[in-house]
């Protein structure tokens, strides 16, 4: 999108966001294909803020230049990393981790369970952590309900839970199931429905101090 817009002529602002993004795999990957600026945005609540600088004039030349600096110091930090040496793929193999499996444990079914928890089964499993750094709040839940302004917003979620147990607004319904899985060679093999899906995988190969072992989540997976 970054390429198409360039061709395009386009130099409206970029935000990138969401959970697969990074300020580095922006600043590597997507700013530099763009004349136009190409923001990171953490998420969705941090997005005001940033179109607050970019409308206006004087807050949006210094963010730009902030934000260029910044992409330039994490393009400068990953080419350092890329420099860094890596271990041949057969000796990052040879120093695999050993695990002593013992006897592989039986799950009570196999295949696709459903799941449908009510709303208030859910809300005792709420890590509400989470809620406070959307919100750029800092403490540990639940000491930072000592802050008045956290405070506030947890009551004013726990209300909002509170009026959608009583109208029952939502239904959660979800699966998980067990298949059977083994090692072959360097890949997990899963077995649903009596049928094989390879997974390939990376193993590291940075290079570690001596009794390290350059794991791969194949490992531990019964051969």
């Amino acid at each position: 999108m970054a390429n198409e817009r360039e061709g395009r002529g386009l130099k409206l602002p970029r935000l990138i966001g969401g959970a697969a993004t990074s300020r580095q795999h922006t600043a590597v990957k997507i700013a530099q294909r763009y004349q136009g600026d190409v923001l990171h945005v953490l998420d969705a609540s941090r997005v005001v803020g940033v179109v607050s600088d970019r409308l206006d004039d004087d807050r949006a030349e210094a963010l730009s230049k902030r934000n260029d600096a910044d992409q330039q110091r994490l393009r400068e930090q990953h080419e350092g990393r890329q420099a860094k040496p890596l271990l041949p793929f057969a000796d990052a193999v040879a120093n695999r981790e050993a695990v002593d499996f013992g006897e592989p444990p039986v799950p009570e079914f196999t295949g696709v369970r459903p799941c449908e928890p009510t709303i208030a089964e859910l809300r005792e499993l709420i890590d509400w952590q989470f809620l406070f750094l959307a919100w750029e709040l800092k403490g540990k839940f639940p000491q930072i309900l000592n802050s008045p302004v956290a405070k506030e917003l947890y009551d004013d979620a726990n209300a909002m839970l509170d009026q959608i147990i009583a109208e029952d607004r939502f239904t959660a319904k979800g699966v998980y199931g067990f298949w059977p899985a083994r090692a072959e060679g360097e890949d997990i093999v899963i077995s649903p429905d009596g049928g094989d899906v390879r997974l390939p995988l990376l193993r590291q190969q940075n290079v570690k101090p001596d009794g390290r072992a350059h794991r791969r989540l194949v490992d531990y997976l019964v051969p």
